[in-house]
């Protein structure tokens, strides 16, 4: 069984006025003379404070109680509020991770896209001293690295494959960009120079010239000028 206030109220006013009645009849009453008339009661307002007063008390203290209820349910709601920003938080540092490790992850044999062009790295050839033929050659300064990769167009309009915009990367983290005139001495490395039609896929040999002793670890491969291009694990 539930009580509301105004039933405690109502209550506590009944037990008030019992009270006071009773403390009224009980009170020895003062005895006057054969033939004299009594004076008339004084007209008193002690029962009327004492039940105003007990109301007031009672209606204050459930005040009281709502206003704390209040605070108490307004402060709940910004911990809700940073929980569920935490778990946002959470969950998206969550997805950067693994997009990172997707990234990551590419290695020689599988197929990554960048801009108009996918790209699969096939071979990886280093220690080359030189490439051309006997009548045209270029020897390296330290070693030709050649990636062998299959560059496919996958846009609306024939497009043309650049080696500027490849690097490769060492296990230090320094870039070196492709060699072009290196890739020119390379028999049937046309796809440097002509477009690739939608579609289509050419094979491309990337040289870079790089020192001897080079740790290296992936290359980066892009399809647009100035795009950050995709990495591939070369180990």
């Amino acid at each position: 069984m539930t009580i509301t206030v105004w039933d405690f109220v109502w209550l506590v006013t009944s037990w008030l006025r019992h009270n006071v009645r009773k403390m009224n009849t009980d009170a020895p009453q003062p005895q006057f003379p054969v033939h004299t008339p009594p004076p008339a009661p004084k007209k008193s307002n002690k029962t009327a404070w004492i039940i105003i007063g007990a109301i007031g008390a009672v209606v204050l203290l459930a005040c009281c109680g709502i206003s704390a209820a209040v605070f108490a349910l307004n402060d709940d709601k910004p911990s809700a509020s940073g929980s569920e920003n935490s778990d946002s938080d959470s969950d998206a540092g969550s997805d950067a991770k693994d997009d990172s490790k997707k990234e990551k992850s590419a290695k020689i044999g599988d197929t990554v896209k960048d801009g108009d062009f996918e790209f699969t790295v096939t071979k990886v050839e280093d220690g080359v001293d030189k490439v051309g033929d006997q009548y045209l050659e270029k020897e390296a300064s330290g070693q030709f690295v050649i990636v062998h990769v299959t560059v496919k167009n996958v846009g609306e309009k024939a497009d043309l494959f650049s080696d500027t915009e490849q690097k490769i990367i060492d296990v230090d983290g320094k870039e070196y960009d492709a060699d072009s005139e290196a890739g020119v001495y390379i028999e049937d490395n046309q796809a440097l120079l002509d477009n690739i039609n939608p579609g289509n896929d050419a094979k491309v040999q990337l040289v870079f010239d790089v020192p001897d002793k080079v740790k290296l670890d992936s290359i980066k491969l892009a399809g647009n000028f100035g795009s950050d291009g995709v990495s591939v694990k070369l180990k």
